[in-house]
């Protein structure tokens, strides 16, 4: 129990203070509680209506962010359909391009070509892998001849490159030979790609002409894209 006029401390039932002396009436006791209640319901409540803006603030900012982070997701898929929509357009008209060339009447010629080139670059494709073999074979020559120089003799220098060899074939027979077809399917590509694109210029080339004139009225940016990603399509159905 507080006194109500210094605040200090006094028994439950005391009938005067005995700091300041104020004598004590029944009812001033409860007041004071009654008082102190009241200031603490009033502080309960700023309490709540400050948590209920607060969280006012955060729905109304956890909104904002969904409808921005909506608005983008929208916005990306408004750029993406407008990329597949450019694209499919682009590949009609490399289509009509492709069309257009087909129907001339020299086509079959550059069909011919074009499968007469398989022979020569499954030639270069085997001189590639030649090579490389060659080059494996050279550096196995070259250890041993480093290891006859640390000191052994000729036949312990190809006994220990020998065993290396068989146990790297063991552990690495898959990744060798796959390494080995990967050689043989690159140059194959790359030197039927630059045959084939030679002649497939040429023969563009021969009828750009007609492809920029009416009714067609292809750019060269048309055929240059054309020549440079879609030339595989005069060997398409």
């Amino acid at each position: 129990m507080k006194c109500p006029n210094c605040q200090a401390e006094i028994q439950d039932h005391a009938k005067f203070c005995p700091e300041c002396g104020k004598k004590i009436l029944p009812d001033e006791p409860f007041t004071l509680e009654l008082e102190e209640q009241e200031e603490y319901d009033d502080e309960e409540e700023d309490d709540t209506e400050n948590a209920e803006l607060e969280n006012i603030e955060d729905n109304a900012v956890s909104e904002n962010i969904v409808a921005n982070e909506d608005e983008t997701i929208s916005e990306d898929d408004s750029e993406d359909d407008n990329e597949d929509e450019a694209t499919k357009i682009e590949k009609e008209k490399m289509l009509a391009i492709a069309a257009v060339l087909k129907t001339q009447s020299d086509y079959s010629s550059l069909e011919k070509k074009a499968i007469w080139f398989f022979i020569p670059s499954a030639l270069i494709a085997l001189i590639a892998l030649c090579l490389v073999l060659a080059g494996i074979f050279l550096l196995i020559g070259i250890a041993g001849i480093l290891l006859e120089a640390c000191g052994l003799t000729e036949g312990q220098a190809i006994g220990i490159i020998g065993r290396l060899c068989i146990f790297g074939l063991i552990i690495g027979f898959y990744p060798f030979f796959r390494f080995l077809w990967k050689i043989l399917e690159t140059s194959f590509l790359w030197a039927y790609g630059l045959m084939f694109g030679h002649v497939c210029n040429e023969y563009i080339d021969k009828y750009a002409d007609k492809l920029q004139a009416y009714p067609h009225s292809y750019s060269k940016d048309d055929l240059k894209l054309f020549r440079e990603e879609y030339v595989d399509l005069l060997m398409g159905e």
